[in-house]
């Protein structure tokens, strides 16, 4: 690969990474919610689901674990669901 593709691809990768963001950033205001910091990890982006859970899930008992199982089995790996209400 050499040191120089290496370094073009790390570029590339930051530049969309930043580019991802923006994009969800956009997206989750529309649907009033946060894309949200994570301290020392720079390869990961959080999104509040707020709306989904307070429109779609608890109105039919569901919660957001049941989100992120639903993801999962369609086969959309990576994907982490947290439900804050269960610390």
């Amino acid at each position: 690969m050499g040191e120089e593709n290496l370094k073009r691809l790390l570029k590339e990768r930051k530049e969309n990474f930043t580019l991802l963001r923006k994009g969800l950033e956009v997206i989750a205001e529309k649907y009033k919610e946060r894309v949200l910091d994570i301290k020392n990890n720079k390869i990961s982006i959080a999104v509040s689901l707020t709306s989904l859970n307070e429109n779609c899930l608890k109105p039919k008992g569901l919660t957001a674990s049941y989100f992120g199982s639903y993801l999962f089995s369609r086969r959309i790996s990576g994907v982490r669901v947290v439900d804050e209400n269960t610390k």
